[in-house]
């Protein structure tokens, strides 16, 4: 339904409203050597003229692709961060969080949308709002509230100072029991992943799928 005018398109996303802490926070990230990532489930396009606008430099980023001017009137979509056999999110979070642990890094989530909710089930940490706050309350996952990145800037820099956040892999097993076992920030923040007991994708919905919920059964 969207036009095939990509000026149009990125003149109206750079008008919405964004969060001015957030060059900070990618800052004192980087600055304790830890990686960072942006991960969109939405159109894509929009993503790198929003982070540019901000004037946070190059950032990875995973979302889907738009092409313009292909002829068809309108805009195509491609997935390369996709999963390969679930077609249930355009962008699969929970593989991303999974390629980072895969690298041995614990993995700090910030979401607030559904689709968020397949990638922190798989984080150490979630700092989660709106619907993605609802969600962790309904399954029971502890998850830090935030409203602006400056928050989660200033968590940051505090975890990583008093050792909750591991700066090399040598101290990866050391931050993960501090974070489960709440000796900081003095609170629960963090469970094992693999406690939520929350599994999405192929293995449990089936390959192919495009719709979670199972349809009804037109043979009873």
């Amino acid at each position: 339904i969207l036009p095939d005018d990509e000026a149009l398109l990125t003149a109206t996303a750079e008008q919405q409203r964004q969060d001015l802490s957030f060059p900070a926070f990618a800052a004192t990230v980087r600055r304790w050597g830890a990686s960072i990532e942006v991960v969109s489930d939405g159109f894509g396009f929009y993503v790198a003229p929003m982070l540019a606008r901000l004037g946070v430099g190059p950032l990875p980023v995973a979302t889907a692709e738009m092409r313009f001017g292909t002829g068809s009137g309108h805009p195509e979509i491609a997935f390369p961060a996709g999963h390969p056999s679930c077609f249930v999110c355009g962008t699969c979070k929970r593989e991303r969080v999974r390629a980072a642990h895969r690298q041995d890094h614990l993995v700090v989530y910030v979401g607030d949308g559904m689709s968020d909710r397949y990638g922190a089930a798989h984080a150490e940490v979630i700092f989660a709002k709106a619907r993605l706050a609802r969600l962790c309350d309904e399954e029971g996952w502890p998850y830090l509230a935030w409203e602006r990145f400056a928050e989660i800037e200033r968590w940051t820099e505090e975890a990583f100072r008093a050792g909750a956040l591991p700066r090399d892999r040598t101290e990866l097993a050391e931050a993960r029991r501090r974070l489960v076992e709440a000796r900081w920030p003095g609170e629960s923040v963090a469970i094992h992943p693999e406690d939520r007991h929350f599994v999405c994708g192929p293995e449990v919905w089936g390959p192919g799928r495009h719709d979670p919920v199972p349809p009804p059964d037109v043979t009873a």
